[in-house]
């Protein structure tokens, strides 16, 4: 097995390395012949329909307020003096437009899919150029689509598990980056022969170990800032503990959760709150007075 169909296997068995081009600006390109059929057709349109309502012609005077009339008009039975280039203009434009509104919305779906992650395209180029991998090599326009960097942008991945988690990117490229040897004890390379030499590291295993460490940092972050605001007696201290500690929290949620921002802003006061109810329960016991104060 070789070319498109290895390339097509290693795709299907890992949708998160299937990166395809969605030709942003064809697309684009197609959309503006499309709208400017349309606005011709409506220009004619409401030419043809201004001639008609001016005609001293009995049917044609009708056609704005009577379909069967208006529809008529291009049967070869229609009465002599009958115009039907209104009609057939109709016909024109509800097909091109049906065309143009699923394309606009085909259009809109493809730029709301996100680009492959670095991690994911470097191996792509490295499994098709290396001879004890992939060694795919493609022989027409197509064969530099992965590694032109001038198409990058274009690229749309074709997996769905944390694709658009900046946490989760950031894991992926520390796993990317990991030696060899320690690869070799983690993950066996597969026999099969499109993945001959390759080690495999699935976006599922990736996403589980981003919730853990997500996990991990979510128990730790509130002990550690109550923690520390118990050592420390300065009420100038604690509040700058509790802006740092806010602010380390309400960056975490960013990068590991697809929360929207009101869900981010009501899970960071509540955060802070927390602190605050310690303060104030903890305060008159483990706050000092400066130096030369009180009686």
């Amino acid at each position: 097995m070789k070319g498109y169909a290895k390339l097509g296997l290693l795709m299907g068995d890992f949708p998160e390395v299937a990166a395809l081009r969605r030709f942003s600006a064809l697309s684009a390109q197609n959309l503006l012949y499309l709208q400017a059929e349309i606005r011709q057709l409506e220009v004619d349109l409401r030419k043809y329909a201004e001639e008609d309502e001016t005609s001293q012609h009995p049917d044609r005077k009708v056609y704005s307020v009577d379909w069967f009339a208006l529809k008529d008009s291009c049967k070869e039975t229609a009465d002599e003096g009958n115009d039907g280039r209104q009609w057939q203009t109709i016909l024109e434009i509800r097909e091109k437009l049906e065309r143009y509104e699923i394309a606009l919305l085909r259009h809109r779906a493809l730029n709301k899919m996100t680009r492959p992650i670095s991690r994911d395209l470097a191996f792509l180029n490295r499994w098709m150029q290396r001879t004890d991998m992939g060694n795919v090599y493609f022989h027409g326009e197509d064969r530099s689509t992965w590694s032109n960097e001038e198409w990058r942008h274009d690229l749309v991945s074709l997996g769905v598990l944390g694709a658009d988690d900046i946490f989760f990117r950031w894991i992926s490229q520390i796993l990317g980056k990991i030696k060899p040897t320690i690869q070799t004890n983690v993950q066996e390379p597969r026999q099969d022969e499109h993945l001959a030499g390759t080690l495999v590291y699935g976006e599922a295993t990736i996403l589980h170990l981003t919730r853990a460490v997500a996990t991990i940092l979510a128990c730790v972050l509130p002990v550690a800032s109550i923690a520390l605001l118990y050592t420390v007696q300065s009420m100038s201290k604690r509040i700058g503990i509790i802006a740092v500690f806010t602010a380390m929290f309400s960056f975490t949620l960013v990068l590991t959760i697809t929360a929207g921002m009101a869900d981010i802003f009501a899970a960071t006061a509540a955060y802070a709150a927390v602190q605050v109810v310690f303060i104030g329960t903890t305060g008159q016991a483990n706050f000092t007075l400066p130096a030369g104060t009180g009686s």
